[in-house]
């Protein structure tokens, strides 16, 4: 990589991988209610919900009752069981540390 790609690059490797442990410090508040599957290199991770309830409910609860967006692993194909998807991609820190702590908080009011 040129020293141009490498200067443009590095400061977006840093911010991704802090916001990505923003989100798995969050997440690991949800232990008991879903397990987290490792995602090295992805800029997602899957949660495997212990619920029986469908994806897609859960997901329009998120959205409906606590301003929060996640995919239902149903959109993937995934149909045994409830998983959903938690994307933080192309988010900045101060809108991922709201964003997850909404989600956190609406799955463990919805799932009680």
């Amino acid at each position: 990589m040129s020293k141009i790609g490498v200067n443009y690059t590095q400061p977006h490797i840093h911010a991704i991988a802090t916001v990505r442990q923003l989100v798995l410090e969050a997440l690991q508040r949800l232990d008991g209610l879903c397990a987290i599957a490792p995602a090295n290199g992805a800029f997602y991770f899957w949660l495997q919900v212990n619920t029986n309830r469908n994806a897609i409910e859960l997901v329009e609860r998120l959205i409906r009752d606590h301003r929060v967006a996640v995919l239902p692993g149903t959109t993937f194909g995934m149909e045994d069981g409830c998983y959903l998807r938690i994307a933080y991609g192309a988010l900045r820190k101060e809108t991922v540390t709201e964003g997850i702590e909404r989600f956190v908080q609406g799955l463990q009011t919805i799932l009680s």
